[in-house]
């Protein structure tokens, strides 16, 4: 009996200690990070070979669509195609709008500003209706 109660009281040690130890790989790895429009004009400092994604509301049933632009000497890579999700609407609600998400992985150390613009892009000499700023920070290597 005594000997059952150590091997549960040691089972149930090593789970806890397992338990915790994957919770902190987890919350240590995860290096990802989200810019939105609430993020416009402020510095965002990240590491060489950190992946972000900028998530903006947008509705390109009207034409508008989000286009970025690099200021200064390029060390953002785009990560794939942006895409759109249709926000939550009433099933059957056409030309609802939704969200654009844009990821990137940074290339090297520096400064720079990201701007994306919402516009139309067969428009010329119009103005956005919107723009974002964001002025990236880039720091040596990441672990």
């Amino acid at each position: 009996m005594l000997g059952k109660r150590s091997n549960m009281k040691t089972f149930g040690t090593i789970s806890v200690v397992l338990a915790v130890w994957l919770l902190a790989g987890c919350a240590t790895t995860d290096t990802a990070k989200t810019l939105t429009v609430f993020d416009n004009n402020k510095q965002i400092n990240l590491v060489v070979g950190q992946s972000f994604v900028v998530q903006l509301a947008s509705n390109p049933t009207t034409g508008y669509r989000w286009i970025y632009r690099q200021e200064g000497t390029a060390f953002l890579e785009p990560v794939g195609e942006p895409r759109y999700q249709v926000g939550p609407a009433p099933i059957g609600m056409v030309g609802s709008g939704g969200t654009e998400y844009f990821t990137f992985k940074t290339t090297n150390a520096g400064e720079q500003t990201l701007k994306l613009e919402y516009c139309r892009p067969f428009e010329r000499d119009v103005a956005p209706v919107q723009t974002v700023t964001y002025d990236l920070v880039v720091g040596g290597k990441g672990q």
